[in-house]
């Protein structure tokens, strides 16, 4: 964690990552880094829900959302 800390450091940047909810180890672990957990909501858009949404030959959508 401390390697990835070094290399967001330089910009800045926010590091985030997931961990699950029942993983109470990990998150104690993650909570004595400094680190905030937050509750989320993951959306996952699988191919055989989104292909019949798209025409065939251009890939434009099928219809008006």
């Amino acid at each position: 964690m401390l390697a990835l800390a070094r290399i967001a450091a330089d910009d800045g940047l926010v590091i985030c990552w997931e961990v699950q909810p029942e993983n109470a180890g990990a998150q104690r672990f993650y909570r004595r880094l400094g680190a905030g957990l937050f509750t989320k909501v993951i959306a996952g858009w699988r191919p055989e829900s989104y292909l019949g949404l798209l025409l065939p030959e251009t890939g434009e959508a099928a219809t008006a959302a």
